[in-house]
């Protein structure tokens, strides 16, 4: 598993930000957002987030702010190239609920207190992200970067159902 890779096809440009509720995370939240924001990249967070963020007077963020966007679960689901979770474990199960049907890649930095789904520090959320955008970083399914995929299994086994022969079966 440590030799998997995670290979974009295209770098990521829509990146969702979801933190851990509450104060303790929102200068790290703000930090993150930042970084994200200069490297040109679109920035989507819940919408209640945009209340903490200084949009008016943080000059960081003035400046990139358009590329800041709440999210709209109705309509970005399918945008998102990759989730960045600040937080815990719950955080990340919050991540998971919004993506319910396909989930992209997560990248969890642990700020909780037990941090067993989140196996990296925020101290080294630059040298990782850097890693996890340009494709370098080994991860290992369902722990630091995760992914959900829905598949059909189709089996051909011909059958006759009430008088018509179905050919494909789908589990």
């Amino acid at each position: 598993p440590s030799s998997q890779r995670l290979h974009w096809i295209s770098p990521p440009i829509h990146i969702m930000v979801i933190r851990k509720p509450g104060a303790s995370t929102l200068s790290e939240f703000r930090q993150i957002i930042i970084e994200l924001l200069r490297r040109n990249l679109y920035v989507y967070i819940e919408d209640a987030e945009h209340m903490h963020l200084p949009f008016a007077t943080d000059e960081n963020l003035k400046s990139h702010g358009e590329n800041c966007i709440s999210f709209d679960q109705e309509n970005d689901l399918d945008k998102i190239d990759l989730i960045l979770c600040l937080g815990g474990d719950g955080t990340l199960l919050h991540a998971s609920s919004i993506f319910q049907d396909s989930c992209p890649p997560v990248l969890s930095f642990s700020m909780g207190s037990l941090g067993f789904l989140t196996p990296f520090e925020f101290k080294n959320h630059y040298e990782v992200l850097n890693e996890v955008l340009a494709g370098k970083l080994g991860f290992i399914i369902c722990s630091s970067v995760t992914t959900r995929q829905s598949c059909r299994i189709c089996l051909f086994a011909p059958t006759v159902v009430g008088g018509k022969l179905i050919e494909w079966e789908i589990f």
